[in-house]
């Protein structure tokens, strides 16, 4: 099986996994990926997608990847991070108080429905540049109906509780006690919106969760830079998973793939 991925640099922990098993492994796996928000400077012809410009062309060959890539000679394309992200979620409940959840609003938050946030939780996931990555590459010819999986970012590090404000909503959510239903609700609608753009969603492997919302240590420490996979990401960061966590993704898209 041939597999194309896109993404951002949450696709550094899928590269560091696929490295250690590639050798030995019958499918073959290739990276279109940048930083940030993810591949944006890029240009399709047919159902060729190459990078669109010296400065993108210069960044995936530094990290030893190609630049560009026919898709009909894939069987299946995948999606990770690129601002699928379950802090769209976050930053609308950083915002609001939603009518029915248990959590009492004692912020004075803007009230709204479950469906209101169902809404622009939605909206925002079709606005993400992997919403948008999802779009184009499902509008190729003749491509739409081989299959097309999206990886969310990761939920933050659990190491968030010795932070200070950083990643205050997911801990948040936690002392109020709805982590259970944001985690939830955050897959219930990006499986949904993504199912209506062809896609299948998948969502975070509940083993590889804390509280609902956070990942484990076990699953962020020592995870590594994209653009040099040799370094490790910055002290405090608590926002990138390692080749542990990869590993499981990995597993997660060749057992779908495979169903």
């Amino acid at each position: 099986m041939k597999i194309f991925v896109t993404g951002n640099s949450h696709s550094a922990c899928l590269i560091e996994a696929w490295k250690q098993v590639q050798g030995s492994s019958p499918h073959q796996i290739d990276f279109f990926v940048r930083g940030g928000s993810g591949v944006k400077d890029y240009r399709i012809d047919g159902t060729r997608i190459e990078a669109g410009n010296d400065d993108f062309r210069g960044y995936l060959a530094r990290l030893g990847l190609r630049d560009s890539f026919d898709l009909a000679e894939y069987d299946a394309r995948v999606v990770i991070g690129a601002e699928v992200s379950p802090f769209l979620m976050i930053s609308i409940l950083n915002k609001c108080h939603v009518l029915g959840w248990p959590d009492p609003n004692r912020r004075g938050a803007q009230e709204i429905t479950e469906r209101c946030l169902q809404a622009a939780l939605a909206d925002g996931l079709r606005g993400a540049n992997g919403g948008q990555m999802v779009a184009a590459l499902q509008a190729l010819p003749g491509l739409g109906a081989r299959p097309m999986l999206v990886v969310p970012q990761p939920f933050p590090s659990e190491r968030l509780r010795t932070m200070g404000t950083a990643g205050a909503g997911f801990l948040r959510t936690i002392r109020g006690r709805i982590a259970p239903r944001a985690a939830a609700g955050f897959a219930d609608v990006a499986t949904r919106t993504f199912a209506d753009l062809g896609a299948h969603f998948l969502p975070q492997p509940e083993d590889t969760t804390a509280d609902f919302i956070l990942t484990p240590e076990a699953f962020t420490s020592r995870a590594k830079r994209l653009i040099d996979l040799d370094k490790v990401q910055p002290k405090g960061d608590f926002l990138h998973a390692n080749a542990a966590f990869g590993a499981r993704i990995l597993n997660q898209i060749l057992d779908t793939l495979e169903a």
